[in-house]
């Protein structure tokens, strides 16, 4: 195994909370999961009410996982859509969720690290991040910078993250990897600090994350229990596993609240 493909292993699992043994397990793990998180019939509904796209418009969705976000927007709105994540077994499940809805002459997913924009490309008319995690940049300012590189001036960036639902101490002893999560009239000044504008903000209901985290937990306990027997020698860090995102869900339903943002790109100022 070659440096790259480590450090891309270390970062899969990282993402996930899966230790590196279980990659080759994440697929049957997740095998349910036809979205990771993120919401993407609200993302498609977001952008069709709030923001007018050219025909094909050209999308870029960030950390795309399966691309269930990526084939809603080619359907439902004709978006031509470049899926861009380092786990390459969920861009084939993308890829052939694609060529089965019929949208794959609109949709194309590439094993790519999203902090690094290749030169030369041109700017997407929309760029997306779904349930990756502004941490990948840093806080939501950094995250901001960085989603606005991707994306044209006077263009769309979504972002599916959430905020906390008080003021209170930092959480970083509570549950690790939320540490940039603010209150929200913090989070809507980070949002906005490069002078973009919130267009639209929809909030998930407690009760609506409290469904979906019983139907998640339901799918990954059967899948745990079913792998273990499968592959017995994985038994305790399936068990280790299910455990951690038990008390993810438990930190997130508590503390927190799931949201949507649409903003528009301000055009970068003249010096």
């Amino acid at each position: 195994m070659t440096s790259i493909e480590r450090r891309t292993q270390a970062l899969v699992a990282e993402a996930f909370g899966a230790p590196p043994e279980l990659l080759p397990l994440l697929p049957a793990i997740l095998a349910d999961f036809s979205a990771l998180g993120g919401w993407p019939d609200k993302v498609c509904t977001i952008l069709r009410e709030c923001a007018p796209l050219p025909q094909e418009a050209a999308v870029v969705d960030l950390g795309c996982g399966k691309g269930a976000a990526a084939l809603a927007l080619a359907a439902e709105l004709g978006c031509r859509v470049t899926g861009l994540d380092l786990f390459e077994p969920f861009l084939a499940d993308a890829a052939s969720a694609a060529q089965g809805a019929g949208v794959d002459h609109l949709c194309s997913f590439e094993a790519a690290d999203i902090r690094d924009r290749p030169e030369g490309i041109e700017a997407f008319d929309v760029a997306i991040l779904c349930a990756v995690g502004a941490s990948v940049y840093g806080d939501y300012t950094d995250c901001m910078i960085q989603m606005r590189r991707w994306t044209r001036p006077n263009g769309y960036i979504v972002i599916s993250d959430g905020f906390l639902k008080r003021a209170g101490p930092p959480l970083t002893t509570t549950f690790p990897g939320y540490e940039y999560y603010e209150p929200h009239d913090e989070t809507r000044r980070q949002l906005t600090a490069q002078g973009d504008v919130i267009v639209r903000e929809i909030l998930i209901s407690d009760e609506e994350f409290a469904a979906q985290r019983r139907q998640d937990l339901r799918s990954l306990r059967g899948q745990v229990q079913r792998l273990s027997h499968i592959h017995p020698q994985h038994r305790e860090p399936l068990k280790a596993f299910l455990t951690s995102q038990e008390r993810e869900y438990a930190f997130l339903e508590a503390h927190t609240t799931e949201a949507i943002w649409l903003l528009q790109r301000a055009p970068d100022q003249r010096a």
